[in-house]
Formats: structure tokens, C-alpha cells, sequence
């Protein structure tokens, strides 16, 4: 029998799922047994965050591994042709050691109101992915961090 043919019959033709919530709604999406493909078997792609707290999370990676699925989380900038040319540059030594890592970001437009409340905000929508984007470069964890914000222009 195929993995396939293992599932629950609503998933047997299913190849992959998508989860892709309001931040707001994250963690009773993706909690253990929250995610029906998941426990299906299905490979899944999920927007980030996982879920808004660490022990939560942890509780969603160890659902996933039992489950023996791919899971793959929303963080295109790894598929970036900058930030992989970067990475490479880090890995084989070419810009030497590295001391300060700094990255600035900001949203070309403000986002729409009806997103505000259901958003998770500047740090879960957007800077999660400067976090990401770091630790895929560097290769190396976070160690300090530091944000300054402000409102240049808003119509």
C-alpha cells in the first residue's frame, strides 16, 4: 500500500495542503490534532508563525515528526537569489568572520484595514521573516536583537 492509500479516504487524492490562516487564528490551526492534514499524512505548507508561543510550537514540531510529513513553513526570502548568494558567500568563508549581522526592512504600503485587526503585527508578519532570513545566512542563531519603529506617511 502507498502512503497514499493509507490516509483517510477524504485525503487520498489530496497531494498537498495549504494552511495559510490569519495570524490571529494561527494556534488553533496548526495545534496538535488541529491540522486534519497532518494527521492524514498529507505533505503541508503553513504560513507563518507555526503557532504564537514557544511551547506550542514545540508541540506542532513534534506532532509533525511523528506524523512523518514534509512540512514546510512560509519563508520565501531562503528562495531569494540575494539572500541565497549571501548564504554561500557565509559558508565557504569568502566575507571572513562574521561580527554584526544588521538588517532593516519596511512595507512598501500600509496594509489595508480590514487586515490590521486579524494581523499579528510588524514582528509577526514581517520582521519574523529579517529572523529567518538571518538564520539562514549566518547559519547561526540570534543573539541580541534590537527594533526602532515609526509612521513616515500614512494617507
Amino acid at each position: 500500500m502507498t502512503l497514499a492509500e493509507n490516509r483517510p479516504l477524504a485525503w487520498r487524492s489530496t497531494p498537498a495542503c495549504r494552511i495559510q490562516p490569519d495570524t490571529s487564528r494561527q494556534r488553533s490551526v496548526t495545534l496538535p490534532n488541529g491540522s486534519a492534514s497532518v494527521d492524514a499524512g498529507v505533505p503541508t505548507f503553513c504560513e507563518k508563525p507555526i503557532t504564537l508561543d514557544l511551547e506550542s510550537t514545540a508541540e506542532v514540531v513534534d506532532h509533525v515528526r511523528r506524523a512523518g510529513i514534509q512540512l514546510q513553513m512560509g519563508f520565501q526570502r531562503r528562495f531569494d537569489a540575494g539572500f541565497s548568494a549571501a548564504r554561500d558567500l557565509v559558508l565557504d568563508g569568502s566575507i571572513g568572520t562574521l561580527y554584526v549581522v544588521r538588517m532593516a526592512g519596511h512595507d512598501p504600503a500600509p496594509p489595508h484595514e480590514e487586515y490590521i485587526p486579524v494581523s499579528g503585527g510588524i514582528f509577526r508578519d514581517f520582521s519574523v521573516h529579517d529572523f529567518d532570513a538571518l538564520r539562514f545566512v549566518t547559519g547561526q542563531e540570534t543573539v541580541e536583537g534590537y527594533a526602532n519603529g515609526a509612521i513616515l506617511n500614512f494617507p
